[in-house]
């Protein structure tokens, strides 16, 4: 399925990307990012969450920058990257399917 570029900026932000970091994965201007954004908060699909982020960075995901992770340390709403195990232990179970 095919997705539109506002889809995508849609879906990116609902996982927890920043207007940054979606410019960057999409390879647009980060002045249509943000149009976009602003569009979905007034629309109401979207909401700001600055306010739950302590850091102020507003990144909740595992591709945050050095900064963001720092300051997310211990904060319940960050995704976690899997660990080297998770991810032998997904391989071994693969394995034996």
């Amino acid at each position: 399925m095919n997705m539109t570029l506002s889809a995508k900026v849609l879906d990116l932000l609902r996982r927890g990307r920043s207007p940054g970091a979606i410019s960057v994965e999409l390879q647009v201007p980060l002045t249509f990012v943000e149009v976009m954004v602003d569009h979905y908060q007034r629309a109401g699909v979207v909401h700001d969450a600055t306010s739950l982020c302590a850091s102020g960075l507003g990144a909740c995901h595992p591709g945050a920058s050095p900064e963001a992770q720092a300051a997310c340390v211990g904060c319940p709403l960050v995704l976690k990257k899997p660990t080297f195990w998770a991810k032998l232990r997904k391989r071994s179970d693969l394995a034996k399917s």
